[in-house]
């Protein structure tokens, strides 16, 4: 709420001892209130890319004036951007019609676009714009069937966590990074004893990435009870790697 008591967002998990707060913009929940209303649920669009700013030097050698855009650092593989033929090293200039002013402009404009729409890019390769389109499909981890065998598994560990949203990429200054954000600690836990805080982000355990709730649940059936867990996570940009017990 603003000094004029107007209601500019909605929490969505708040962490009063470390400072750390995650909160919906207005505007979006104005966007997902129909689907919420018809079917209890809001499913985010995909583009299915990893991405990073534009520094100076790195627009000097795309032979850009300007940062604006979002540089393509990795294309998922069978996503709808590899579909639609984009590649590692394009810049991103628009977006369904949008003027990317900074990287961190696409995955908002990407997650609320729609499922299925056909979304028109202007993008720079090899010293020239070109124009594409991609048809956006629904974010990993979003389908309730799949994301339903997640809660067991995850506390485990001692957590309550969520996947990394676009909205919690951006807030976390992890547009390029996919994962699971603790949102919550059981004190007791594993987690909490081996140092874990709420917002760090999980990547990777015992060797395996961590995209999603669904994926992170998956790893955490395969290892049995009292086995040393090795997980590394995302803590104010940089990577760490900690250990655990299974319980």
């Amino acid at each position: 709420v603003n000094m004029r008591g107007e209601v500019i967002g909605i929490n969505s998990a708040v962490n009063a001892s470390g400072g750390i707060g995650f909160a919906i913009p207005i505007n979006m929940v104005k966007e997902m209130l129909p689907d919420l209303k018809a079917k209890g649920r809001y499913a985010r669009s995909w583009l299915g890319i990893k991405i990073q700013p534009l520094t100076p030097e790195l627009s000097e050698t795309y032979g850009l004036k300007r940062t604006a855009g979002a540089l393509v650092a990795e294309v998922v593989p069978d996503g709808p951007a590899a579909k639609a033929q984009l590649r590692e090293g394009d810049v991103i200039l628009t977006f369904d019609g949008h003027v990317l002013r900074q990287a961190s402009d696409l995955p908002l404009y990407a997650s609320m676009a729609g499922v299925g729409k056909k979304a028109p890019l202007k993008v720079w390769r090899d010293g020239k714009e070109v124009a594409m389109s991609v048809t956006l499909t629904e974010f990993p981890g979003d389908n309730p069937a799949r994301a339903s065998v997640s809660p067991s598994e995850a506390s485990d560990l001692g957590i309550v966590a969520s996947d990394l949203t676009p909205m919690l990429q951006q807030q976390l200054g992890l547009e390029d990074r996919r994962g699971v954000v603790i949102k919550e600690l059981n004190e007791a836990g594993p987690a909490a004893r081996a140092g874990l805080r709420p917002g760090d982000v999980l990547v990777n355990i015992n060797g395996r990435d961590v995209p999603n709730m669904h994926a992170l649940a998956e790893q955490m059936r395969r290892i049995k009870a009292g086995e040393m867990v090795r997980i590394k996570l995302i803590r104010g940009g940089a990577g760490l790697f900690v250990a655990l017990k299974k319980p």
